[in-house]
């Protein structure tokens, strides 16, 4: 009989591999053994009875990103650089009344700014920045040379006002003064052109955000880096304008969302560590919370929650365009007004919790005070309190659009500018 090289052994008792035996047996060395019976290794190397070597997983660290407390009630929009819009104040309880009204020269749509010891910054579409006493006293008036939808931010010693004008450019005002210590023109655009699509692409009508070693960064055409005294540390350059208020990290990052249809993570020295495509433009500006979660709204109705990497997370889908800023409760809770007129409560996880309705879009950003009361204003000309748990404490009228987001002092009274050219004082 010829053999044939490589043919498998009698499957009787002889083998060369476990095929070679029938039913659950196993071949150790050349026999055909029970698998109940250990196992003899036939191979030259030597194993290691404790098994392979293998490098213990390491899980990644949680970020925990702490907000620094600021020095004054509003030291900038939305109140600190991670822009959580959450104040350490606490609101009306009940239905305010007012305390006095002022007179400015045009529509109020930024937000108050407070200093320290009281006063109250604020800018108008009349082209001037003003500054009042907490009594309601004018204390000065700084005109640019454009409209101011621009909401200030203070420098870390409380002694500097930054804020951006239509005019193409950012000022840097003396508090208690008014006089301009510096003004920077930001982008590329002149003087001369067309009001417009072009000519407004470098309107500086982000708000500032000033970080605890006095770096300025604000958007217009693309985001600008600023040293304290007026020196353009970088410019990153973006397919569109930047209406939207950047968030700071405390490394530097900046996050800001731009009318190119894209969110921006740009590190300190101005080159970008990601860029994230929404489909529409971005005029709200982005919150972070504790993880580096990114929250922020979009002009196609979605609330957006990315990764500190810029991964895409959640999205939750309203009825009208997101140009509200995401406010964040102490537990995580996001809260975030859209043109359909409803103010949206949604989970760390995106879940909506509930919704309130007001009956106009809603363009001012909510503030929630430190007994977690959720304030915010619509364009049906009312300002309303909502409790964390969604119900209305109340609501109050004003003559017209209210699209400026509320201030808390630090003796409960609220500021807040209104379309009929006047800023208020409620109590």
């Amino acid at each position: 009989m010829l053999l044939l090289a490589g043919c498998s052994a009698h499957r009787g008792g002889g083998c060369l591999k476990d095929t070679d035996c029938k039913g659950r047996r196993l071949c150790a060395k050349g026999t055909c053994v029970e698998p109940a019976e250990p196992r003899r290794c036939d191979c030259r190397a030597r194993l290691d009875p404790r098994g392979p070597r293998v490098p213990p997983r390491r899980r990644p660290k949680a970020m925990v990103i702490e907000e620094v407390p600021p020095k004054t009630p509003v030291t900038m929009f939305r109140m600190c650089p991670l822009r959580r819009g959450r104040s350490r104040y606490a609101g009306p309880v009940y239905l305010p009344s007012r305390r006095w009204r002022r007179r400015l020269g045009g529509v109020i749509s930024a937000s108050p700014t407070i200093g320290a010891d009281g006063t109250v910054f604020v800018g108008s579409s009349d082209h001037n920045v003003y500054a009042f006493s907490p009594g309601g006293r004018r204390l000065w008036r700084h005109r640019t040379g454009d409209k101011v939808w621009s909401s200030g931010a203070l420098s870390p010693d409380g002694g500097t006002l930054y804020v951006g004008s239509d005019d193409d450019h950012l000022y840097a005002l003396d508090t208690r003064t008014g006089s301009r210590r510096w003004r920077l023109h930001l982008g590329p655009c002149k003087a001369s052109a067309p009001r417009g699509v072009g000519g407004a692409r470098c309107d500086v009508d982000s708000s500032p955000a000033v970080t605890s070693k006095g770096t300025i960064y604000v958007g217009g055409a693309g985001l600008f880096a600023i040293s304290p005294k007026g020196k353009l540390l970088y410019h990153f350059r973006t397919g569109g304008r930047v209406a939207s208020s950047p968030a700071v990290l405390p490394d530097g990052t900046a996050i800001f969302g731009s009318q190119d249809d894209h969110v921006y993570a740009v590190d300190r020295t101005g080159k970008r560590r990601w860029a994230f495509y929404t489909k529409s433009d971005v005029d709200s500006s982005p919150a972070v919370g504790v993880d580096g979660t990114v929250y922020v709204g979009t002009d196609d109705g979605r609330l957006l929650a990315l990764g500190p990497d810029g991964s895409f997370r959640w999205a939750v889908l309203t009825g009208g365009s997101i140009r509200s800023s995401p406010a964040m409760g102490a537990d995580g809770t996001i809260y975030v007004g859209s043109y359909d007129g409803r103010l949206y409560a949604v989970s760390p996880r995106g879940r909506v919790r509930w919704v309130v309705a007001t009956g106009a879009r809603i363009h001012s950003s909510p503030v929630v005070d430190s007994a977690g009361r959720v304030l915010v204003a619509s364009q049906d000309n009312f300002m309303y309190a909502i409790s964390s748990a969604g119900t209305l404490l109340w609501r109050l009228r004003f003559p017209a659009d209210v699209d400026s987001t509320p201030a808390i002092s630090a003796t409960g009274a609220l500021y807040v500018g209104c379309d009929d050219g006047r800023l208020y004082s409620l109590r």
